[in-house]
């Protein structure tokens, strides 16, 4: 659609299925497609500031910026003491804004309604920051990291070693097959891990998997 518009003027078109497609002229340009907005023009309040007459917008950009509000509202608190950095590397940004942004600013709208109280999102991420970094978390991830897993054989009484199939190749098939198809060809192994809750049998394969994610 080239039909030049001046500043707050729309043109619309709709077909025999209902699609609506529209220009609106606003600081620019802006094109819509909508099967459910007819093309019309509706008094918003958002301009009476300073005594200001009512704007006009088409129904369907109207929509728009009500269901985008939450969204922009999100990025907003995202981009306060944001760690985003410039970066050739989009995924390293990408990576950053979601796992430290928009996850910290679900949090933190979690922790407001949960105790009943308000507090800046600059503060809530310092408390993050504090709780991560406190003596007690800190002294149990030394108790995780000291814990030494290695394989041993396991052995009977008579000291003989004991061959039985690795828990962890069983689990692997268990998840595609019911429990007698599982145990057919399953790696049999002689060793067991002795720092892992129920000793559980490991081939080295798995082992060497299951201790280092």
């Amino acid at each position: 659609m080239s039909y030049p518009l001046k500043r707050g003027e729309m043109i619309a078109r709709e077909d025999d299925n209902g699609i609506v497609v529209l220009k609106w002229r606003d600081v620019r340009d802006v094109r819509m497609l909508s099967t459910k907005h007819a093309p019309i023009m509706i008094s918003t309040s958002d301009s009476t500031h300073r005594g200001r007459p009512p704007k006009q917008k088409p129904l369907a950009i109207l929509a728009y910026n009500n269901g985008k509000s939450g969204i922009d509202r999100s990025d907003q608190m995202a981009s306060y003491a944001t760690t985003i950095r410039k970066s050739i590397k989009w995924y390293r940004k990408l990576a950053l804004h979601l796992l430290l942004g928009t996850s910290i600013v679900n949090a933190h709208i979690v922790y407001q309604r949960a105790t009943n109280k308000k507090i800046e999102i600059r503060k809530f991420r310092e408390l993050l920051v504090a709780e991560w970094l406190s003596p007690e978390n800190a002294t149990h991830r030394n108790k995780t990291r000291n814990v030494f897993h290695k394989l041993e054989i396991r052995r009977n009484q008579q000291g003989k070693p004991i061959r039985r199939m690795c828990a962890l190749c069983y689990q692997k098939r268990r998840q595609t097959a019911e429990r007698q198809e599982a145990k057919k060809n399953v790696k049999k192994t002689t060793t067991y891990c002795f720092n892992c809750p129920k000793y559980p049998q490991m081939c080295l394969e798995c082992f060497n998997a299951h201790h280092t994610t």
